[in-house]
């Protein structure tokens, strides 16, 4: 896709390439969004990228509009825990657990950040769907899992929390470097009518890096 519309059209004024494939970019997501009947996000593409990570930022979140629903099901059949009739009873959320299932071709295990506004619009589109899905199930509590990369949050709160962990129909799991940003998604969950539960793992920087980051990226 990206190849074959970043070029400026004769007569048509060129604001630079990446500023080009941004306008190229978001023109492709609204046309998706409109036949989806919904609103696209605003693309977004890192200034300090070179032009190759800024068109792969550009594929990933025209992807994540145009293949959104066979990709959600792809998610579904992974990360969510059925009942005994196929429903989901649990709906596990994790931007990072996008970019490998959704951007197969363009996760290089050390790019994360260009493919990421991809991963996230996936997952926050799918947040909103689980708000309504989920709604009445297992303890009506969302649980918010957060720490840095490479800590090991799911698997240290799946520990200590033993059969509880079953009783979430949503699991949240993100860095959650930003408070304010934390803070307004809170709130914006407990609109939905949920009540919360906030698990913060704090674990050695060199071991997350090395344990974590690394033997990830090497995967």
């Amino acid at each position: 896709w990206v190849m074959s519309t970043t070029k400026t059209a004769p007569g048509v004024k060129s604001f630079g390439p990446v500023e080009d494939l941004k306008i190229a970019g978001q023109k492709k997501m609204d046309e998706f969004a409109a036949v989806q009947g919904i609103k696209a996000p605003r693309i977004e593409i890192d200034p300090m990228f070179t032009l190759k990570e800024a068109e792969d930022a550009a594929e990933a979140q025209v992807r994540a509009m145009r293949d959104y629903e066979g990709l959600r099901q792809k998610y579904l059949d992974k990360y969510a825990v059925k009942d005994a009739q196929g429903a989901a009873r649990q709906i596990y959320l994790n931007t990072d657990e996008w970019r490998e299932l959704a951007f197969p071709d363009l996760n290089k295990g050390f790019n994360a950040e260009v493919i990421h506004a991809g991963a996230s619009i996936l997952n926050n589109r799918l947040l909103g769907e689980a708000l309504i899905s989920q709604a009445g199930k297992g303890n009506n509590t969302i649980l918010v899992i957060a720490g840095g990369a490479g800590s090991g949050k799911t698997s240290v709160t799946k520990d200590l929390l033993g059969g509880l962990y079953d009783q979430y129909p949503i699991v949240l799991d993100q860095v959650s470097e930003n408070a304010t940003k934390l803070k307004s998604k809170i709130e914006t969950l407990k609109d939905a009518g949920y009540k919360i539960d906030y698990a913060f793992i704090d674990r050695d920087p060199k071991e997350a890096f090395l344990e974590g980051v690394v033997s990830r990226a090497e995967k």
